[in-house]
């Protein structure tokens, strides 16, 4: 984990507390390209390219060693606005109120304003509307703020602390096929604005991508439809037991509400006790067997 982190999660946590819910985020997934590569360092996820650029990897946020994503070959000036840019497609399953943030870095020929775009379908993309409400855009802890629903760069070879809150979207959240993209766009419908002003935008400006992490609330309760027909599953103190109406082979699982399995049981038959030998607190209990799968929250006091 880079150094770099601590000052992002500030950045992050500010926005949390601003524009999204008491209860705690986790990371779902996160890419810093360390290794030059575009697997993610944190959970599961695909990074491409899109619309014809192409990239290396160069310096990061922190400079050498830290490393990012450095994307090329933008669209000709006056063609292809929304088309081209960089793509990032991660499973929501299982959580809500899901964010993103990253760092982005503008060398000086490259466009002056940048779309997010999303997916919940995994093939209509959506261009989300940023403003100060839902998004943050600053460089060197100055607001740069936002143009018709884009964030913008006023500077060349400039580093960038972006988010966005998508947790007013329907679709966003608990889905298997939800992805982002981050595009250019014609600064005033016609052609590219460049970044830094005494430049002329050209192809091969480069934007640049470090950090870029989705966060969420744990919540699977609510998007899981049970296929087990259960009497009761309940708690007496550290002991947790089953009772199902047809005989069940298994297992169990216990998860924390911060997406860790934390304990793990076989089960076999229609009723089953286990010492669930975790601190007091809520969890969800997961089973899958061969009769089908089911989840709940229980209380352990």
């Amino acid at each position: 984990m880079k150094n770099y982190i601590k000052s992002l999660i500030s950045v992050i946590g500010a926005f949390v507390v601003l524009s999204l819910t008491a209860q705690a985020q986790v990371t779902i997934t996160q890419w810093t390209f360390e290794g030059d590569t575009t697997i993610p360092a944190i959970g599961n996820g695909v990074a491409s390219l899109i619309g014809g650029t192409t990239a290396t990897f160069a310096s990061g946020v922190t400079g050498s060693p830290d490393r990012a994503w450095n994307s090329s070959g933008y669209p000709a000036q006056g063609v292809g606005s929304g088309t081209a840019g960089v793509e990032f497609l991660v499973s929501t399953g299982d959580y809500k109120q899901i964010s993103v943030s990253w760092d982005g870095r503008h060398s000086n020929t490259s466009a002056n304003r940048i779309r997010l775009q999303y997916t919940t379908d995994g093939l209509t993309w959506i261009n989300f509307e940023a403003n100060a409400a839902n998004a943050i855009n600053m460089a060197a802890g100055v607001d740069k703020g936002f143009d018709n629903g884009r964030y913008i760069a006023d500077a060349g070879d400039t580093w960038y602390q972006r988010a966005a809150d998508l947790s007013g979207i329907n679709g966003v959240a608990s889905n298997t096929v939800f992805g982002i993209r981050m595009v250019t766009e014609f600064v005033d419908g016609v052609e590219y604005g460049v970044s830094t002003p005494t430049s002329n935008y050209g192809t091969g400006g480069t934007l640049r991508y470090d950090n870029v992490t989705f966060r969420g609330i744990f919540d699977p309760i609510g998007v899981f439809n049970p296929e087990i027909r259960l009497v009761r599953i309940y708690t007496y103190g550290n002991l947790l037991s089953i009772e199902s109406v047809e005989s069940l082979k298994g297992e169990v699982q216990i998860y924390n509400f911060e997406g860790q399995q934390v304990a793990g049981y076989t089960l076999r038959g229609t009723n089953a006790s286990f010492n669930l030998n975790v601190p007091a607190g809520i969890y969800i209990v997961q089973i899958i067997s061969d009769k089908g799968s089911y989840r709940s929250k229980v209380m352990v006091n």
